[in-house]
């Protein structure tokens, strides 16, 4: 009775583990069946990728020696204005630069006059940028440096500062569009847009702006007489990865403005082109009629 009773008890036990592994095994497969909807799926994160080609390009240009003074797009957009307002007034945040004239937006890093050398992409800009409009829009920048100090023999005779651009890149397929307006008849309407297909990464921004203040009032009264200014500004990014090691990165911008130089009432006549004195009374100074046009591509 005893044996009899020891294998009963020994198959039950192993019927329990051939049980207990076949609901072990069927648990792990689970197969879905049609028509029965999946509920156990489990959803990862998104993985972002970092590549190191940027890296690879500023090593090129090092700032050894020099100091760097960094502002990121986020801290672009909570200056007053935003991305809306012109890209001096961002660098003019950092220590040591100052502006003469808000009209002609001529910026002097630690006192010095001109040779500030403007950088996209640490692609040198073949002249510096002057005039009263301003042809880069902050809006495309993603951060920018201001370089100062002692610098390498890379960066040229324009040493006085290197503002280097870094634009946006890698950007999620859309963009978007809005409208800004303020005092003195000033309206901006702007767009970009941006993404990424396969190898190709591309970004666009544009702009337009018509204000009744482009250059400074000479006068004291609120209103400048003869003051407008229409700007149009675009920027184009388009790169194309050929490798892990090799990217064709094509950018292209182009600035075209119009400004009407403010005139002043009650001047005295001046030098008429012949040579003669215009007759007292004779001309208004307030009509006077000068106009700018820059055009940068």
């Amino acid at each position: 009775m005893k044996s009899i009773y020891r294998k009963k008890a020994v198959r039950s036990g192993m019927a329990a583990v051939l049980a207990w592994c076949a609901g072990q095994a069927s648990a792990q497969t689970n197969f879905p069946t049609a028509g029965v909807t999946e509920t156990n799926v489990t959803q990862l994160g998104n993985t972002t990728v970092v590549g190191h080609l940027n890296e690879a390009r500023s090593a090129i240009v090092p700032d050894l020696g020099a100091t760097a003074y960094t502002l990121n797009q986020q801290q672009i957009l909570t200056e007053v204005q935003g991305g809306n307002g012109g890209f001096n007034q961002a660098v003019l945040r950092a220590p040591g630069v100052a502006q003469d004239s808000e009209g002609s937006g001529q910026l002097h890093v630690r006192g010095e006059h001109a040779n500030l050398q403007y950088r996209i992409n640490d692609v040198l800009l073949p002249e510096g940028i002057s005039g009263f409009g301003l042809e880069l829009d902050p809006r495309f920048v993603d951060s920018f440096q201001l370089i100062t100090g002692s610098l390498p023999a890379e960066y040229g005779f324009r040493t006085a500062g290197i503002v280097d651009i870094q634009t946006k890149t890698g950007l999620e397929n859309g963009g978007e569009a809005g409208v800004y307006g303020g005092s003195f008849d000033t309206v901006r309407p702007y767009a970009e847009f941006g993404g990424t297909e396969g190898k190709w990464t591309f970004y666009g921004d544009t702009s337009f702006e018509h204000t009744g203040l482009g250059i400074e009032n000479p006068t004291s009264s609120y209103g400048a007489i003869h003051d407008n200014s229409d700007q149009y500004r675009s920027f184009l990014y388009g790169s194309y990865l050929i490798d892990a090691s090799s990217r064709l990165t094509l950018m292209a911008g182009a600035s075209y403005s119009t400004f009407e130089l403010p005139d002043t009432q009650g001047l005295a006549p001046g030098t008429a082109p012949g040579g003669a004195q215009w007759l007292p009374g004779t001309f208004d100074s307030s009509k006077v009629d000068e106009n700018q046009i820059e055009q940068n591509y």
